[in-house]
C-alpha cells in the first residue's frame, strides 16, 4: 500500500493480497498461521492469498516442512505485470480500431447507428462523463442556464480531461454568471486551463469531443437533463462545430486566471478584473455584489474607483476601455 490506499487492484491483485505482500516487504519469512494471525484473519483466507501472490511472481516459499513465504522485489515483480497490463492494453486499443471500422461500415448500411437516444438522469449524466474522459483532443461546450445543483460544481471528470491536456473551449450564455458560486468555479477551470468566452443567449446547451461526437439535450428548458441525443460522426455533427466555430469567434473573451501571466503583471487585481468581467456580462449590481461576496454600495465603489483608473465617464465605457486594453482577454 502507498499510505492507506491500495494501488495494486489495477494489476488484478486483490485487496486482501496487497496488504499481505505490504506485510511481507516489512516481515519476510512469515509462515500462513503468522501471516493470517498478523492480519486479523483465517488460515484459509491468508493461505490463498499467498498462493495468489506465488502464481503473480510476487512471492515464494521456502522447503521447510513449515513453508515461510518470502517477497520478490517489487521492481522486479510488478514490473513485469506492469508490461504484461501494457501489452493487453495494447491489443485492446487495436481491437478499438477493428471495432470502430465494423461500426462505421454498419453505418453506412444503418444510419441510426450515428444517432443514439439517451433516456434519464443518471444514464444521460453517464454518457456525458464517458464523452469527457474518451476526448484526446479538444471539448467544444455551450453552456447556458438552467441548472441542476450537481451541474454547479466541477466533476471530476472535467478535472480530469484538463490535467490530461485535452483543450477545452467553452461559451457561456451572459446569463449563466448569475448562478451562485459560478465565478468561482469559472475562474477554477481557467486556472486548469479552461478557454472561456461570453455571449447574450445560446441556442441550446452542447458538448463535441474530438470533432467526432456530440451531445445535445432533447429540451434545455428544465435544470435536470433527462434526454439527450448523441450524434456520432454526421454531417449535422458538421454543423453543429461550425456553429460553434462561429459562435466562438463573436464571443466575448474572459480571463479569469488566479495566477496572472507574464503580460498581466501591471494590470488590473483579480478583484477588479472579476468585475470587470461581471459588468461585461450585464450583471446588474446585486447579482454582482451576490457573486464577488460583498455589498451593493461596494460594487458601486469599486465600480466609480474603475472609471477614475480607466480615465472614463460611464459604466459602458469601462467595458469599453478595458476590452481596448485587453483586460478582458
Amino acid at each position: 500500500m502507498v499510505g492507506d490506499r491500495r494501488v495494486l487492484g489495477t494489476l488484478g491483485i486483490a485487496a486482501f493480497s496487497e496488504d499481505l505482500y505490504a506485510l511481507l516487504l516489512e516481515r519476510p519469512g512469515l509462515s500462513i498461521s503468522e501471516s493470517a494471525r498478523r492480519l486479523d484473519s483465517t488460515t484459509a483466507r491468508a493461505r490463498d492469498a499467498l498462493h495468489e501472490l506465488e502464481s503473480k511472481g510476487l512471492a515464494t516459499r521456502s522447503a521447510s516442512r513449515q513453508p515461510r513465504f518470502f517477497p520478490t522485489s517489487p521492481e522486479l515483480a510488478l514490473g513485469i505485470l506492469l508490461h504484461q497490463q501494457e501489452d493487453e492494453l495494447s491489443r485492446a486499443r487495436a481491437a478499438i480500431t477493428g471495432y470502430q471500422e465494423t461500426f462505421v461500415k454498419a453505418s453506412a448500411v444503418s444510419p441510426l447507428h450515428l444517432v443514439e437516444v439517451v433516456l434519464g438522469h443518471d444514464a444521460v449524466l453517464q454518457r456525458i462523463s464517458q464523452l469527457q474522459s474518451v476526448a484526446t483532443q479538444e471539448i467544444l461546450v455551450f453552456d447556458k442556464p438552467p441548472y441542476e445543483a450537481t451541474e454547479q460544481q466541477v466533476t471530476a471528470t472535467e478535472i480530469d480531461h484538463l490535467k490530461r491536456g485535452v483543450r477545452a473551449r467553452v461559451i457561456y450564455e451572459r446569463s449563466a454568471l448569475e448562478a451562485p458560486g459560478q465565478l468561482a468555479t469559472l475562474r477554477r477551470l481557467a486556472d486548469l486551463g479552461e478557454e472561456a468566452r461570453l455571449l447574450d443567449r445560446l441556442p441550446t446547451k452542447l458538448m463535441i469531443a474530438d470533432r467526432r461526437h456530440a451531445i445535445v439535450p432533447l429540451a434545455d428548458d428544465a435544470p435536470g437533463v433527462d434526454g439527450i441525443v448523441l450524434l456520432n460522426a454526421t454531417p449535422m455533427l458538421n454543423a453543429l462545430t461550425a456553429l460553434f466555430e462561429s459562435l466562438w469567434r463573436t464571443a466575448t473573451p474572459i480571463g479569469l486566471r488566479s495566477e496572472p501571466g507574464p503580460a498581466d503583471r501591471d494590470a488590473l487585481p483579480a478583484a477588479d478584473k472579476d468585475l470587470l468581467t461581471l459588468l461585461s456580462a450585464g450583471l446588474k449590481d446585486d447579482a454582482i455584489a451576490h457573486q464577488l461576496g460583498v455589498s451593493r454600495r461596494t460594487v458601486q465603489r469599486r465600480i466609480r474607483q474603475l472609471m477614475v483608473r480607466l480615465g472614463v465617464q460611464s459604466r459602458t465605457q469601462i467595458v469599453l476601455q478595458a476590452v481596448r486594453q485587453g483586460l478582458l482577454s
